[in-house]
């Protein structure tokens, strides 16, 4: 059997498996195939491509973990996320233990990802003087009734969940099936959150890691439709902050990342070890006019495409300005494709329309 140094598992199913939380849980195929088609997605984080291409790391997904395990031996095992399903597959494979994390481990992990940890650090956020959009986590059904009965547009989000599925827009009166709904979350995850609904202008991400230290690695400009990942636009750090500082305010822009940087050291560091992404948007202010930031949408204590994007820039520099999404492969039935595209011409027109809020990026 062949030892090999590092080698990295893209399970995209990751939040899939939170959200269920049984260990013998079993992802939905279009979640194992996309894991399946896109597994070198991993090869743009990190390391992982000078390691691949010195053959001392390799890439699969979680369903071809068997295949591999049968050839080589890791010396380190790096997952898009870890969860008691790919712990539990990897023990069962022979994974040596001191390469797994502990059960009490994957349990603190789970929790810091439950969407009450995002309410919190938006709480926190707000005590430093950081303009949060309003939120707040209910435990009940009427806790969640009182919020939106207040009017306007809410969005309630599952407290773990995946590719969008967790989302839900509400306003009052809400129907029965909204109801129903919340009824089902507070009784199997322990509530909901309850987010005033913004008019998206654009999403974006603040990349952390979380080591020895916690230190900021990048930002990430990308796009969903009905709140599910569509792509990244390949726009280097620098570029990025001088977009959301035109829309709202450069300092801002780097007071939130301070800010966020010494939450992560209270809250997370003490018990995690590994990347964290922090998804934020741009919004409208319907109100006053211009723009503001949403500083706290999602916590992810795992990999993010705007981490593969980021480290594909970083290697490929000529692909500054250009797309990279993932994709239905048309031609290869209901597979996926993680597709790359060349700069294009009009990324400062489109630029500039965003900056005017005259187009947004997002329907949602």
């Amino acid at each position: 059997m062949m030892s090999v140094e590092t080698l990295w598992v893209y399970n995209p199913e990751h939040d899939l498996c939170l959200a269920n939380g049984d260990a013998h849980f079993v992802a939905p195929e279009s979640a194992l195939r996309l894991g399946d088609d896109c597994c070198e997605a991993m090869r743009w984080i990190g390391e992982a491509d000078e390691l691949c291409r010195s053959s001392r790391g390799l890439c699969c997904s979680s369903r071809g973990l068997a295949r591999v395990l049968r050839e080589v031996r890791p010396e380190r095992v790096v997952p898009w996320g870890w969860n008691a399903v790919l712990t539990t597959q990897l023990r069962r494979l022979g994974v040596a233990e001191r390469l797994l994390p502990s059960a009490d481990e994957l349990g603190r992990w789970r929790a810091l990802q439950h969407r009450s940890t995002a309410v919190r650090c938006a709480s926190w956020l707000a005590s430093r003087g950081v303009e949060v959009v309003e939120c707040a986590f209910a435990a009940s059904v009427d806790e969640v009734v009182a919020a939106v009965s207040g009017g306007g547009d809410w969005v309630l989000k599952a407290p773990w969940s995946g590719s969008g599925r967790g989302l839900r827009w509400v306003r009052w009166p809400m129907s029965g099936h909204d109801l129903g709904w919340v009824a089902r979350m507070v009784r199997t995850q322990g509530g909901v959150a309850v987010e005033r609904r913004c008019r998206r202008v654009c999403d974006w991400a603040m990349l952390f890691a979380v080591d020895e230290e916690v230190s900021f690695t990048g930002y990430s400009l990308f796009a969903t439709r009905g709140g599910v990942y569509a792509g990244n636009w390949l726009r280097s750090d620098g570029a990025v902050e001088r977009l959301v500082g035109e829309l709202v305010g450069l300092e801002v822009v780097r007071r939130v990342r301070a800010e966020l940087a010494e939450w992560l050291r209270q809250e997370v560091w003490p018990c995690y070890r590994g990347p964290v992404g922090v998804d934020m948007l741009v919004y409208e202010d319907e109100v006053e006019g211009g723009a503001r930031l949403h500083p706290m949408v999602e916590l992810n204590l795992r990999h993010t495409m705007g981490m593969v994007a980021h480290g594909l820039l970083a290697r490929r520099p000529e692909l500054e300005g250009g797309w990279m999404g993932v994709e239905r492969a048309a031609a290869e039935g209901d597979g996926y494709v993680l597709q790359v595209r060349p700069p294009r011409s009009d990324w400062e027109a489109m630029a500039e329309r965003v900056k005017g809020m005259d187009c947004l990026f997002v329907n949602g």
